[in-house]
């Protein structure tokens, strides 16, 4: 546990106050209401800040500057990532290596897994394909913004975990298509999307739409504005 005084570009903030910052994906920090760039679904007291907005927002203007239109797409899915996070991933890429262009990016995390690797797809040659994967590591996926802004649909199991893009409010069938927790129907699922090739481009597009509240950036840094006012208001820290 940690303080932060916001660090404000837009010159909007007028509380002055020390937020209390807990650091890390991992742990508990009791009852305290916690300021955390993510937190599990379970998790009723720590409260959301808009950190690592450069690392896993910035990649959404590459997404929208290469993508291509849903017509122009491979009907089709990939997905590329680390060894990070619990057995999911691995388990994941074990199932469909040999089926799908699935696969490990870098396996420095876990050596022993060199076997299940494929070289490394750039976001604007992954936004080729309709269908994405996108799945939770650490804590939320790091793939899931860039993908809700493009007009490629994202493929993942009811999220865990929750940041500053509420992940907890998208809704299967209608910002993403859903996969079993144990990620054994990737192939129904796909059957799904090739019978109703026009409802997966709406998906899309909702994504498109909900992911543009986030990007709006004189709209973000208002709601960071009034909740960090707001927490000043509710809170009193003893130091």
């Amino acid at each position: 546990m940690n303080f932060f005084i916001p660090f404000d570009k837009a010159g909007l903030l007028t509380v002055d106050f020390k937020y209390p910052l807990y650091y890390g994906e991992h742990g508990s920090s009791g009852e305290i209401p916690a300021i955390r760039k993510s937190r599990r679904a379970t998790d009723q007291h720590s409260v959301i800040y808009n950190f690592r907005s450069l690392r896993l927002t910035d990649p959404c203007t590459t997404s929208q500057a290469n993508d291509l239109s849903w017509r122009e797409k491979k009907d089709n899915v990939i997905w590329r990532g680390a060894t990070t996070g619990q057995e999911q991933r691995v388990d994941f890429v074990k199932s469909y290596y040999n089926k799908y262009d699935v696969g490990f990016a870098t396996t420095k995390q876990k050596p022993e897994l060199t076997k299940w690797k494929r070289g490394k797809v750039t976001i604007k040659k992954q936004l080729e394909y309709k269908f994405i994967i996108s799945l939770e590591g650490n804590d939320v996926a790091s793939n899931l913004r860039w993908i809700l802004s493009s007009n490629s649909v994202p493929i993942m199991p009811k999220p865990y975990w929750q940041s500053w893009i509420m992940e907890e409010k998208l809704e299967p069938y209608v910002h993403y298509l859903p996969l079993k927790d144990d990620l054994s129907d990737l192939e129904q699922i796909l059957e799904w999307a090739k019978q109703n090739d026009q409802l997966c481009a709406e998906i899309a597009q909702n994504g498109r739409k909900y992911m543009s509240q986030f990007l709006d950036e004189q709209n973000d840094m208002a709601v960071q504005k009034l909740l960090l006012e707001t927490y000043a208001q509710k809170v009193s820290i003893k130091y």
